[in-house]
């Protein structure tokens, strides 16, 4: 990892001048850029064995990285498994991502941002990638807020290339096979080049259970007297929490019965039926206190620890093609070609799962647990005896229930899988022309890119899975569904056994389940996006400066984006879910920018002052006409002032913005079951940023509605607002209809940035580079996608509520919350404050003694933010020092190359930090408020024989260090890892 400008020019580059992203200017390469640049050098990815450009851009200090799946709240991103560049934790869709200095497709989905997934980048032909660190629109136009990362392609390839590597953990789960095809060559004397490349890589996923030690299955009240002050924690973390229900099937003795009350036991211990219909008991174990139902040490088969992925498995192969050719001395025909598809897995969420969770606190019938009566054909005679003798009811026809998770009918086990095939061609003329004595470069490109995600998931069809569920014997004895016992009233109908674990047969799949794009976070697919963007370039010189010569670009750049909703055939139906029916729809845009930009050198070259050897400014200027947000216009100036003696001060001030994308503005209303947190319960109430206006806010809400917490009130007990609050457990395990749509009322966001620093390369020191710099950075109307938490947290955070954030939400009679919404809102503004340091030493040993020998690069990379705060409604939450963004993020990495070896150390540190703002041991959800500091260290060797083959061996997280609890994304939850690989180069 390095600072600043690259030793190697872009496309249609002269040799004494490159175009570093920032700028589309082309600038000799001793300069230096006005803002903070980090330049991530691609073969040293592939010596450290990483698999996709992310792992690199994880590193970066300034890039929060995004391990974990990508919940439908978390920035907009939808497509678990992908990883998308984050800059300053500001979110993917404030980060632009470039290929060569062009856009390119977004791959995210849902309610998804405009952001790509590092997995497509082909890390074969990839030669750099450039940071710019804050702002960029300018130049870019929309999305570059935090920062743009430019994924600079390799120009003349030769050879080829084929490399294989395998990966696993030191736990022996994880593993990751990569196999990489890279061929070029130039041909017509040197005119042109063509290079490819295949790419090929597996994860498996991993899930909670194989992380037990850095994950807990549950949290429950702390019973210890004084628990909530003087440092006792209020709640209780366990490891090995169970729900009251299991694969065989739980028998619960009504639909509302899931605590542990309402199980029918045998001796203390739980009935459940197997396979056989035989009773097979299991024991309850101790229940979880203020969770009712929980339980501890439990023989019941669903723990949550066994079904929740932690990193989804990801399949990933990509075809690439660059190539250009010079048509004439003066004019070169390049293109691009991509076709990548990544297929993510995640174990066990499916919604056969979901749909049965124990407490659903909304009136769906069909989603309770299935009856059974003692005609079920399926039950043994022992076992209807034994259950009527217990049940006077059951014995006179009554039903009981079952309360079981259903994942032996799903075809895909309760997996979900979302597979996105990318498309991307692109053709661009690059030129160049003298008129006069001035030199101009030109360039005008064509791009088309397309991404469909598809859902791979099933649903249970409510109607039909439960008359398949009711099984009986007709008059000849035969087991039918009981709709057909004496009629025939569906002759599809399939009976099927509901107990035991054994899949039932095709014939009752295909009538009782079907595939839906509609997954547990209310995702909607297929989703396909469509991308054609022209962009026409112009630079050159302008005139002569005592400094130098001034050079000016002009852009126009038209875009087109469209996306299209296309829900399977149920969902439309509304087959699934009682009946709900999802939306399709389309929606689109265009886009006409025009932008300048003037580099102005006034100092410099034979023309210099005291203390000025050099000083030159900068300015860019777009003006947006777009039919989705209408018109905008962003601007940005910056300066450099080389002092002497290798000192360099710079300064950049910009205004950006974002648009909402077309997903965030067009998407259809879909339904689906989520979870959801309440603000009012007992361990909650006391926290959020306001906890004083959170609390009065639930007992005006109490004292409306005498009725709310009266479910969870011990006897004896006055139903006073207090005690009910007090005794309010909330929404753990509370089940939500939630609305997932689009905002067409979506206004741009803006952004305001000043960066400034220094740059010391020291004459003295040849080799050596420092810089540090300062972000400021203002964001105004900004887009944020609201999930119920989110809606939730700011109608009770604040006072007077806002009915347009309370509107969002429904209540079920005891005041959980059973319906919400979640959308994309122009919800208020965010501010963030970080400080950019970067030391990169590179030199010859023998510069130091002439009996040392190889060459040593250092590089110390850090990052300290200092304040990022977000503001909804005059409610602040600040993240700075939280482990969504801690105040120091550090990265140190040695290279020693001698001879033929190539050995590399790094280091990456993460500060102690705590678990949310104002978190303390008493109000912190599981006791866990603070995370002590994380490093990671990795080694690697790569040896290189007869310059054609280079074997590497390493070990990332060399302590195993994981992540630190509660937060799974500080630090690398996968753990030590092992790899292998080798390369050939013919």
């Amino acid at each position: 990892m390095q600072q600043e400008n690259p030793a190697d020019g872009q496309d249609g580059a002269r040799k004494d001048e490159i175009v570093v992203t920032g700028s589309r200017i082309r600038r000799s390469v001793d300069e230096t850029a006005s803002a903070p640049v980090a330049v991530l050098d691609a073969d040293n990815f592939k010596q450290r064995g990483f698999n996709q450009a992310g792992d690199a851009l994880n590193e970066l200090t300034s890039n929060t990285p995004q391990r974990t799946p990508q919940p439908y709240v978390s920035n907009g991103q939808a497509v678990a498994g992908a990883d998308f560049p984050n800059l300053f934790n500001l979110g993917p869709a404030r980060t632009l991502t470039l290929v060569n200095g062009r856009r390119t497709v977004s791959t995210s989905l849902g309610l998804g941002d405009e952001a790509v997934d590092t997995n497509i980048i082909p890390l074969g032909l990839l030669d750099r990638i450039e940071v710019v660190q804050g702002g960029g629109a300018a130049v870019y136009g929309s999305g570059a807020i935090g920062g743009v990362v430019n994924y600079v392609l390799k120009k003349n390839a030769q050879g080829v290339r084929l490399e294989a590597q395998n990966t696993v953990t030191g736990d022996g789960d994880y593993s990751l096979h990569t196999v990489r095809l890279t061929a070029g060559r130039n041909f017509a004397g040197g005119r042109g080049n063509i290079a490819i490349e295949a790419d090929y890589s597996k994860t498996d996923p991993l899930v909670f259970k194989q992380r037990s030690d850095r994950f807990i299955s549950g949290a429950g009240l702390n019973l210890t007297p004084g628990a909530g002050a003087n440092g006792i924690p209020f709640t209780t973390a366990y490891n090995d929490a169970t729900q009251y229900v299991d694969q065989n099937g739980l028998v619960v003795t009504g639909p509302f019965n899931f605590d542990v009350n309402g199980v029918v036991k045998q001796g203390g211990r739980g009935v459940t039926i197997d396979g056989d219909g035989n009773i097979a008991l299991k024991g309850l174990g101790t229940p979880v206190p203020g969770v009712a139902t929980a339980a501890t040490g439990s023989d019941l088969r669903w723990p949550f620890k066994d079904y929740g992925t932690l990193v989804p498995g990801v399949e990933r192969a990509i075809g690439s093609l660059i190539g250009h050719y010079d048509l004439t001395s003066n004019l070169t025909f390049s293109t691009e070609l991509l076709v990548a598809r990544t297929r993510s897995r995640l174990v066990k969420r499916g919604a056969l799962l979901q749909q049965y969770i124990p407490v659903l606190s909304f009136a769906y019938s069909d989603l309770q647990p299935l009856p059974f009566t003692r005609n079920n054909p399926y039950l043994s005679q022992s076992t209807v005896q034994a259950l009527s003798a217990a049940n006077p009811g059951f014995a006179a026809g009554q039903p009981l229930y079952l309360s079981k998770n259903f994942l032996d009918v799903d075809p895909n086990g309760g997996d979900q899988f979302f597979t996105t095939t990318t498309y991307r061609a692109l053709a661009a003329l690059n030129g160049n022309f003298n008129l006069g004595k001035r030199r101009f470069d030109y360039e005008v490109s064509y791009s088309h890119g397309q991404v469909n995600t598809d859902i791979d998931a099933y649903a249970p069809i409510y109607p039909n899975f439960r008359n398949a569920a009711n099984a009986v014997r007709n008059s000849a004895g035969q087991i039918v569904c009981a709709i057909n016992q004496t009629t025939v009233v569906d002759a599809s109908c399939v009976p099927f056994n509901i107990f035991g674990t054994e899949r039932p047969n095709q014939a009752v799949l295909n009538y009782a389940v079907g595939k839906s794009g509609v997954t547990d976070s209310g995702t909607l697919g297929p989703v396909k996006n469509l991308q054609d963007d022209v962009l026409a370039t112009i630079s050159g010189d302008v005139v002569r400066l005592p400094g130098g010569m001034a050079k000016f670009s002009a852009t126009y750049e038209h875009r087109d984006q469209r996306a299209s909703f296309n829900p399977l055939q149920g969902d439309l139906d509304g087959i699934y879910l009682a009946g709900i029916k999802a939306v399709g729809g389309r929606g689109g845009f265009n886009t006409d920018e025009i932008a300048g930009e003037v580099a102005v050198p006034l100092v410099g070259g034979d023309f210099r002052l005291p203390l000025v050897q050099a000083l030159d400014f900068d300015g860019s200027y777009r003006l947006v006409n777009s039919t989705l947000a209408g018109n905008n216009s962003v601007w940005g100036v910056g300066g450099r002032w080389l002092i002497g003696a290798g000192l360099t001060a710079r300064i950049n001030r910009s205004r950006n913005f974002r648009a909402p994308s077309i997903n965030q503005v067009s998407a259809p209303g879909s339904v689906a079951i989520s979870g959801a947190g309440n603000p009012c319960s007992i361990t909650a109430i006391n926290g959020g940023p306001n906890p004083t206006a959170r609390r009065a806010n639930c007992v005006a809400l109490f004292t409306a509605n005498a009725n709310y917490g009266l479910n969870s009130l011990p006897a004896g007990v006055a139903p006073t607002v207090d005690n009910r609050l007090a005794n309010f457990v909330g929404t753990g395990t509370s089940q939500v209809q939630l609305t997932t749509r689009g905002n067409p009322e979506l206004q741009n966001e803006v952004s305001n940035a000043l960066t400034f620093g220094f740059v010391f390369q020291p004459t003295f020191l040849r080799g050596l580079t420092i810089t540090a710099d300062r972000l400021d950075l203002k964001i105004g109307n900004a887009l944020a996608l609201f999930g119920v938490n989110e809606f939730a947290s700011t109608c009770f955070d604040q006072q007077p509520q806002s009915d347009v954030y309370c509107g969002t939400l429904g209540y079920d009679s005891n005041g959980d919350i059973n319906r919400g919404v979640a959308t994309t809102v122009n919800a208020g503004s965010a501010r963030l404050k970080s400080d950019l340091y970067n030391i990169d030493y590179r030199f010859s040993l023998s510069s130091i003694s002439a009996s040392l020998p190889g060459q040593l690069a250092l590089t110390a990379s850090a990052t300290h933010n200092r304040l990022e705060e977000v503001v909804y409604l005059g409610v602040t939450q600040k993240l700075d020092g939280t482990v969504a963004l801690p105040e120091w993020s550090v990265h140190f990495e040695s290279r020693y190359k001698i001879g033929p070896a190539l050995i590399t150390y790094a280091l990456n540190y993460l500060s102690p930090s705590l678990t949310g703002q104002g978190a303390t041991v008493e109000n912190s959800t599981d006791g866990f408020y603070k995370v002590r500091a994380n490093y990671r260290h990795d080694v690697s060797l790569e040896y290189t024989i007869a310059d054609r083959y280079a074997l590497r061996l390493g070990v990332n997280d060399l302590f195993d260090r994981k992540n630190e609890y509660p937060a799974a994304s500080f630090g690398d939850i996968i753990g030590r890892r092992f790899f292998a690989g080798v390369t050939a180069q013919f």
